[in-house]
């Protein structure tokens, strides 16, 4: 996958990390001491205060859109940012209300340090015609974040790797949890190339060495024969267990020898019935 540079995880890095290191400093007074150097930003270096705030009230402006109960003072401060326009609106709400500065950078400081799924169920939902007024990284931050991914994706993370661990699992899982809030039909297409590539290695092994599936895999392939095709997606890419043992078997499956890759793939073609076959060939039609 083609690594994206995002500036604004840079920007959020920034903020939180000089948080950080003047709370260890000045723990008493930390906040006064962080507001401190964000009004020597703005005075020595405007545009990155501009950039600094613009992200901040995108940010902000997130938490209070997604959040399911507010309170009348949060209700007031939204239909406030619904009206303003641009950065130097935002500066003119913060030269008037001091306060907003301290609460739109704290919520972008707990916006980077919420996990990429948490942080995909708040900017789902963000007008891009709005948030690309105060700050248009956040539009390309939420379009990579829910592009269409393919095996391939998939692939290239898995290059930098030797084996399957848990550092891999989870953030292929990442990719998928990200894609399952923002593009279903992008998740239900690696989902079933997941679940053939499972079945298709599984059920030789079932066949040929019963003994080497057991417990959950059988479950699967059980599910896979058995189910209508909707029911089969539904339950196998709704439980986290099921996605977990079809994304691992799927990653190790790739990293096997094409030797090996291609004797599982005559077998296949050999021993596993007709009905199966084109079901999941139908899948892609889903």
């Amino acid at each position: 996958m083609v690594s994206f540079y995002n500036p604004n995880k840079d920007l959020r890095n920034f903020l939180d990390n000089l948080y950080k290191h003047l709370n260890s400093m000045h723990a008493e007074n930390s906040n006064i001491q962080f507001l401190d150097c964000i009004e020597k930003i703005k005075i020595e270096h405007f545009s990155l205060y501009k950039k600094i705030i613009g992200l901040a009230f995108v940010d902000d402006y997130a938490f209070l859109k997604s959040k399911e109960d507010l309170q009348q003072e949060e209700i007031d401060l939204l239909n406030i940012y619904n009206q303003l326009e641009d950065v130097d609106d935002v500066d003119f709400l913060i030269d008037e209300n001091p306060s907003i500065l301290t609460k739109i950078i704290a919520s972008s400081i707990k916006f980077n340090r919420l996990n990429q799924k948490l942080q995909a169920k708040m900017i789902v939902n963000l007008d891009n015609n709005y948030i690309k007024r105060f700050n248009v990284f956040s539009i390309i931050e939420k379009n990579e974040m829910f592009r269409d991914k393919t095996r391939y994706d998939l692939m290239n993370i898995l290059k930098d790797y030797k084996e399957v661990n848990n550092e891999l699992i989870f953030e292929v899982k990442n990719v998928l949890d990200v894609l399952y809030v923002g593009n279903k039909n992008c998740f239900f297409k690696l989902m079933l190339e997941m679940i053939k590539t499972f079945y298709k290695w599984k059920k030789v092994i079932q066949i040929n060495s019963p003994e080497k599936t057991f417990g959950i895999e059988d479950e699967i392939i059980s599910i896979i024969e058995n189910k209508s095709l909707l029911e089969m997606i539904d339950t196998l890419s709704t439980d986290s267990d099921f996605i977990e043992v079809l994304l691992t078997d799927f990653l190790t499956y790739e990293l096997l020898p094409n030797e090996e890759k291609r004797n599982i793939e005559k077998l296949y073609k050999k021993i596993v019935s007709y009905k199966i076959k084109v079901k999941l060939k139908e899948a892609y039609l889903f």
